[in-house]
This record gives structure tokens, C-alpha cells and sequence, in this order.
């Protein structure tokens, strides 16, 4: 309705936090429903993080090879990046335009693809 201010928020940081979920030295409710209840969204979340770690140079894109990795795990990875960003002391962007009234109203994916965020945030 143009009421609403918006802004996209970065959420550095996210990799890092999945794969201390994913070592058990985090937290995570929604990576526990995905184990219990979907286990093929979990390994798909597995598979993103491993290409994460392994395609550290991505030169500016996602890598070709990657696509369909990153596409399978697409959902999952939103629901856990929804959830860190709700996470202040993690999402420190986010806290910010929290702090000033703001809500989440969507997570996108892959909405940068530089190689810097890919390894930080996934996309």
C-alpha cells in the first residue's frame, strides 16, 4: 500500500551458524523438525553446506554445478535463515531494523551471489 518501509537485510554469519547446528554446538528447532520430519530436506541442507565449504570461489555466481543443490535445498535453507534471523545476538542487521519496528516479511534466496556472501550466508 506504500505504508510500509522496506529494506533487505544481510544475514552474515548464517553458514557459520548451520554448520555448528549441523556439528551440535548450536541449536536449532528448525534443523530438529527437518531431521524428524523431513530427511530428505535435511540432507539436501547438508548437501548446500558441503558445497558451500568445498566452492569457496563461486568468481561472482553460483557455480553451474552447484545449481541444483542449492535448488533442492532452497527450502529448507529459507526456514533455517528465517530462523537465524530471528536470533538478534546472530542477525545483527536484522536486530537493527527490528529495534526500529520492522518485521520479517520474506527471506529471498540467492538474492547475492558474490563470492563473499555465498561462503558467509549461502546466497
Amino acid at each position: 500500500n506504500g505504508d510500509q518501509v522496506e529494506a533487505i537485510a544481510a544475514l552474515y554469519g548464517l553458514c557459520d551458524w548451520v554448520r555448528l547446528c549441523l556439528d551440535g554446538k548450536e541449536h536449532s528447532l528448525e534443523m530438529e523438525r527437518m531431521k524428524s520430519t523431513k530427511p530428505e530436506m535435511f540432507e539436501s541442507v547438508k548437501d548446500m553446506m558441503d558445497e558451500i565449504l568445498r566452492c569457496s570461489d563461486h568468481q561472482g555466481q553460483v557455480a553451474e554445478s552447484s545449481k541444483d543443490i542449492y535448488k533442492s535445498a532452497k527450502k529448507g535453507w529459507k526456514k533455517l535463515a528465517n530462523e537465524f534471523a530471528h536470533i538478534d545476538q546472530e542477525a545483527k542487521e536484522v536486530a537493527l531494523y527490528r529495534s526500529c519496528g520492522a518485521e520479517i516479511a520474506v527471506v529471498l534466496h540467492l538474492a547475492d551471489t558474490s563470492p563473499q556472501y555465498i561462503k558467509s550466508s549461502g546466497g
